[in-house]
């Protein structure tokens, strides 16, 4: 059958069928406001991954990327704005951004054909470093580099750990940007194995976080929890028999650091793997933290007075149009609605109630006789203009 994308409560319970993909759709990964879901759809192989996104709910889907190439496992920015993931399209695997909108992405890695792939990338929380997994120097190890590009920096190198480590993948930053998770794979006598292991941002402190288990175990793909107290995982280690064809995965979760004691969150017949975890910030615009003016888009936001420019991002660097100013004039004044219709170039704008409004209140008489230009961008003289109308 396909693999879809599901949903369920923290616990295991409410599972929910979001997708009905194709072939396969896999790594599923939350929006930093929680309100949408990232993830890679392949039409006909695994070869032809395509970057989509979708409400929670599993609405609004909407296609990313559109390249012949392999684009996968995309990670967003934690300000909402962009996506990394992993694409073939210049010869290698390399580590591409682009904005959530869409547009031209931009190579970070830069590899040239034949030098290894760069993949699985995972965006810090202060959105400073990108995580990647990489065979660049012949076995896999995980790097570090800028969302600007740059050099890129070794984090883990599994040679020295053990003589029977010989990969490392699915990097995955805890939400306090304390750790970074991974999954270490380890060829055993017998078997293929995988153990996941933490390491601080700066390379050290590995410690090795999944408990015992048999022979043939795989502990796959961690996702941090909001809080950082909880890792998920999937795992075959309930079945871990090093002879199926097709091991059957479950998603776990333990808790780093207390004693050994995962719990089993699913139990179905099919592959249960890469699992994510839904943020819910206290304030919905996540970008506002980024900006010198927090404080002050959390109060515009509260007061009602602007809503953002999507669902989690109110955009500070963002211009206003003259017609978003007469929105946010009127809910800070409390301005009344008027029947009088004050200029005819602003019949297709969401904010014409808004903009009649203000110019009864005789804020404002538009760009010219009729026209009040909604579109245009307010100058700082203009908003000294309208401030003095509506203060004085």
């Amino acid at each position: 059958g396909t693999l879809n994308i599901y949903a369920m409560n923290a616990n295991g319970s409410s599972v929910t069928k979001l997708t009905s993909s194709p072939f396969a759709d896999l790594d599923p990964t939350w929006s930093p406001g929680g309100t949408l879901i990232a993830f890679t759809r392949y039409t006909n192989s695994f070869q032809d991954g395509e970057i989509w996104v979708m409400r929670a709910d599993g609405t609004g889907l909407t296609r990313l990327t559109n390249h012949p190439a392999d684009d996968y496992g995309p990670t967003w920015s934690p300000d909402g704005s962009k996506l990394a993931f992993s694409s073939n399209r210049d010869g290698d695997y390399d580590i591409y951004v682009m904005p959530v909108g869409g547009g031209t992405p931009a190579n970070l890695t830069t590899g040239s054909s034949g030098a290894g792939a760069d993949v699985e990338p995972a965006w810090s929380p202060d959105g400073t470093r990108i995580a990647f997994a990489t065979n660049r120097n012949t076995h896999w190890e995980l790097f570090r580099v800028s969302p600007t590009g740059g050099s890129a920096v070794l984090l883990v190198n599994p040679d020295p750990i053990t003589d029977s480590a010989y990969g490392v993948a699915y990097p995955n930053w805890s939400a306090n940007g304390l750790n970074v998770a991974f999954e270490m794979i380890v060829a055993n006598p017998g078997a293929t194995e995988s153990r996941i292991f933490l390491v601080n941002p700066d390379g050290s402190g590995l410690t090795e976080s999944t408990g015992p288990s048999t022979l043939g175990t795989r502990d796959e793909a961690a996702a941090y929890s909001p809080d950082s107290l909880q890792i998920l995982f999937d795992s075959n280690r309930h079945d871990p028999d090093v002879n199926d064809a097709i091991p059957e995965y479950e998603i776990y979760s333990y808790m780093p650091g207390a004693a050994w004691n995962p719990v089993r969150l699913t139990n179905s017949p099919g592959i249960d793997v890469h699992p994510d975890w839904q943020p819910i910030p206290a304030f919905p615009l996540v970008d506002a933290r980024f900006s010198a003016f927090n404080s002050d888009i959390q109060w515009v936001f509260n007061e009602g007075i602007a809503t953002g420019c999507s669902s989690e991002r109110y955009c500070p660097d963002a211009y206003v149009t003259r017609e978003q100013m007469a929105s946010f004039l009127v809910r800070a004044l409390g301005l009344p609605s008027t029947a009088t219709d004050y200029f005819s170039d602003d019949e297709a704008s969401i904010h014409e109630p808004n903009i009649n409004a203000l110019a009864a209140a005789g804020i404002t008489s538009g760009c010219a006789p009729g026209l009040y230009c909604p579109t245009g961008l307010v100058t700082r003289g203009q908003m000294a203009a309208f401030l003095h109308r509506a203060l004085t």
